[in-house]
């Protein structure tokens, strides 16, 4: 096998960190909910559990002895039964001529589409059946700091805890706040403008997204608390069979946002391939703990 034009240990380590960096950046806004995310390896149909903390509540006068029932951190099963992958070939003919420069950014390519396809899944079950009515309705060249500053009051009425508050955005909503900023901000700081980054808003923990599906609701943001939804993903082991010549988890230290790679060689084609695939699962958790933000103009 070595004498094969195959993708070499470095061009696979180049593959590895710019599919994990594009599927990383993609994946951000599930930061925003409760995950137990591990590149240990599981198989289609395991359940993992996910730690859910109460949203608040629990305390107590003390009548004698000490009661935490109903109050402690408990963990909800998540089945782990959604599959996808992405891959790709190389010819003997084509790896002649491939440099470092076009395997890294077409692996970035082949990252962000495997991370989409995952996150529109994912935030497919943001619907008005499961999450109830939108927390505001608003055309994206209105949506502007006042409208975050109202989201945020209606998620405090609701009863939503002040900390660890989402709020993911679609590109055009997001965008919009940005332009709201071109002027200083009454901090004095322009940062936000020269980095096009918000980070926090109101209390939020702010995330720009280009995936947020529409789900037919006119979906164009949300915020939430981190146990609106309960995530998963884990690595998907081969068997100890298996002739890969690799097969290993890649995974972003600070995340948990796990990839499995499978390299092997088609004697029959004379074809180099790959897969970067994903394994994972996702729950509703307290659907008080989401509101949906949608877009009036369709109405």
């Amino acid at each position: 096998m070595g004498t094969n034009n195959t993708f070499t240990d470095l061009d696979i380590d180049i593959i590895a960190r710019g599919a994990l960096k594009a599927f990383k950046n993609a994946l951000l806004p599930l930061s925003v909910f409760s995950a137990n995310l591990s590149p240990d390896p599981a198989q289609k149909g395991t359940t993992v559990r996910v730690l859910r903390l109460p949203a608040q509540g629990g305390t107590k006068d003390f009548d004698g002895k000490y009661d935490v029932s109903g109050s402690d951190a408990d963990t909800v099963p998540v089945l782990i039964n959604k599959h996808k992958y992405t891959g790709w070939y190389l010819t003997d003919k084509e790896a002649i001529g491939q440099s470092f420069v076009s395997i890294d950014t077409f692996a970035e390519a082949k990252g962000y589409d495997i991370a989409k396809v995952v996150l529109t899944d994912i935030l497919g079950a943001v619907k008005a059946a499961k999450f109830g009515a939108p927390v505001v309705t608003v055309a994206g060249e209105d949506f502007d700091v006042d409208t975050v500053l109202e989201i945020r009051k209606l998620c405090t009425l609701d009863g939503l805890p002040d900390i660890n508050r989402g709020l993911v955005l679609d590109t055009d909503y997001y965008t919009a706040l940005l332009k709201e900023l071109k002027t200083v901000s009454a901090s004095g700081s322009t940062a936000e403008l020269r980095e096009g980054a918000l980070r926090r808003l109101a209390g939020f923990n702010v995330i720009e997204s280009c995936v947020v599906p529409a789900n037919g609701e006119d979906l164009k943001g949300f915020a939430c608390t981190p146990d609106a939804l309960l995530v998963a993903m884990r690595y998907l082991q081969p068997q100890k069979s298996h002739d890969y010549f690799r097969a290993e988890a890649i995974t972003d230290a600070e995340t948990g946002f796990t990839l499995g790679l499978r390299q092997w060689y088609d004697n029959e084609t004379g074809t180099d391939k790959i897969i970067l695939e994903a394994l994972y699962g996702f729950e509703v958790g307290n659907a008080k703990a989401l509101k949906r933000i949608v877009d009036d103009t369709t109405e």
